[in-house]
């Protein structure tokens, strides 16, 4: 039986060794490669719109250009002048109109993305090489940035740098250089095998399983043999040796690593991500309920300065969602008391932010105000992911936590809680669901957290260490494999030599006998 268990062990090491090492050695790296990619000029842009008197009325305007629907309208400013940005049915095109004069501005949206891109990267007298929408995610802006569509402003600077801007909100998705391209890329080949994924959706899942069953077998058998063969452990090194203890001394972390990677594949592939679950399906409002201009509006809101003035439904009815600037003088104090120690390394999203003022919601029909407008509309969104009446109270999240982590991306957003363990979380500057989350993505998230990454080291210790240690970890992982590896090769250069050496006794017995 161990002679079986042993024959298993050095194939199921094969299998897993090339995935153990690829795995491990892009893991390793991942913390280095974060802390090199760019960061951002500007976390987050100040907006405050200028005045808006002689603003046109939206839906006068809107018919003249012949679009009697549309499935937002914002007011945006830039470069002294203000417009009306309009995002057409498809959710995606988006055409600019002045305030004051109606006049369509060409190119609007590109102009716009260009203005918050160097606003974001900070290097005015760079020029733009390259401007072009992105609809899908891909290598180089990956699913983790959550924002689409995003324009991709290049640079033409010696890094290549890009900024992916979403100019529906005015924020950044993330910056690209080469550095991080190829972070990017490495991480998505070696670490996640999405290289698979071209050829067959399911087929990255099916492959990567069976390297981690094998990899799990290798640590299970590996440790049977080392008991086994306890007192063949006595003797005197040599690299089997090595190898064998290398491999007892790390299996804990080993089980711990396969089993909460393969946890961590098997419940995204086959329930799919939480914040991307449920895709709401781009908004349709008339554009003749929009009977109020933005000034009015701002008035029956009772705010002396507003930051942004965008669309909102709730209960079938129309509003501008009317949002109040924060005090510039209270946003740097928050700002620098708590950005400073909340930003995660290499990210360009801050880990906590000010909560905003609440958004006043003022009909675009007749200009009533609703009562609670933020609330109900937080609650109305969290309601289309096909849930009954929130089971809770609405409250708001400014920074991430355990349930709601970073790789959700946005914040602030509203915590909307329903029966039966679940909770949506609302990003109400656009109306989407940023995730919905249930006891089974609670536990996945914990354990990926706290026994892939060990999350559970930060408060002790600080993210630097905890990276550390993790690198560590992966490269203890990899001297194993690689451990293995050599001892097969020892084996099959021992079994040749000693082929040829029979060989050679048969060949000098026949000349012998002949």
């Amino acid at each position: 039986m161990n002679v079986a268990i042993l024959k298993w062990h050095r194939r199921l090491g094969l299998i897993a060794a090339v995935g153990v090492i690829l795995s491990s050695v892009s893991g390793m790296l991942h913390p280095l490669m974060t802390r090199l990619q760019p960061a951002p000029a500007k976390m987050t842009l100040d907006y405050r719109l200028p005045a808006l008197a002689n603003a046109m009325a939206p839906s006068g305007l809107l018919k003249a250009n012949g679009l009697t629907a549309i499935s937002d309208l914002r007011v945006v400013s830039w470069a002294g002048r203000s417009y009306y940005q309009v995002t057409l049915l498809d959710g995606i095109s988006r055409r600019y109109f002045g305030l004051h004069d109606g006049a369509p501005l060409a190119d609007g949206d590109r102009k716009y993305a260009e203005y918050l891109a160097r606003e974001f990267v900070g290097k005015h007298g760079a020029p733009v090489r390259r401007a072009t929408v992105v609809d899908a995610f891909d290598w180089e802006y990956p699913r983790i940035n959550r924002l689409l569509p995003v324009w991709r402003i290049e640079f033409d600077r010696p890094d290549a740098m890009r900024a992916y801007i979403d100019t529906r909100t005015g924020r950044l998705g993330t910056l690209v250089d080469r550095t991080k391209v190829f972070s990017s890329v490495e991480f998505a080949i070696a670490h996640r095998w999405q290289w698979l994924d071209p050829i067959a959706p399911a087929l990255r899942i099916i492959v990567f399983s069976l390297v981690l069953l094998a990899a799990l077998g290798v640590t299970l058998s590996g440790c049977w043999i080392y008991i086994a063969r306890w007192s063949h452990s006595a003797a005197s090194w040599n690299l089997r040796r090595v190898h064998r203890v290398w491999g007892v001394s790390i299996s804990l972390v080993s089980f711990m690593f396969v089993l909460s990677g393969g946890f961590h594949l098997l419940h995204l592939g086959l329930r799919g991500d939480p914040g991307e679950r449920f895709q709401l399906l781009a908004k349709r409002h008339q554009a003749a309920a929009l009977q109020i201009a933005p000034l009015n509006a701002v008035r029956r809101a009772g705010l002396a300065a507003v930051e942004s003035i965008s669309l909102a439904q709730v209960d079938g009815r129309l509003y501008y969602r009317v949002q109040p600037a924060v005090d510039e003088n209270a946003a740097a104090g928050a700002a620098a008391h708590q950005h400073g120690g909340h930003i995660p390394q290499g990210k360009v999203t801050p880990g906590q932010v000010a909560e905003p003022g609440a958004a006043v919601f003022v009909s675009a029909l007749d200009g009533a105000v609703l009562p609670d407008g933020e609330l109900r509309f937080a609650a109305e969104i969290a309601q289309s992911a096909g849930l009954r009446s929130a089971s809770g109270k609405v409250t708001i999240v400014t920074q991430f936590d355990d349930e709601y982590g970073f790789a959700f991306k946005r914040l602030p957003v509203y915590r909307v809680p329903f029966a039966g363990g679940v909770t949506v979380y609302v990003d109400a500057t656009d109306g989407n669901l940023a995730a919905v989350i249930d006891d089974a993505d609670r536990a996945e998230g914990w354990v990926f957290a706290y026994v892939h990454k060990l999350e559970w080291l930060t408060p002790v210790i600080g993210t630097d260490w905890r990276d550390v240690i993790a690198a560590m970890v992966a490269f203890s992982l990899t001297v194993a494999a690689l451990l293995g590896i050599a001892v097969y090769a020892q084996l099959f250069r021992s079994a040749r030599s000693a082929i040829g050496k029979l060989s050679q006794k048969e060949k000098s017995w026949r000349q012998e006998r002949g």
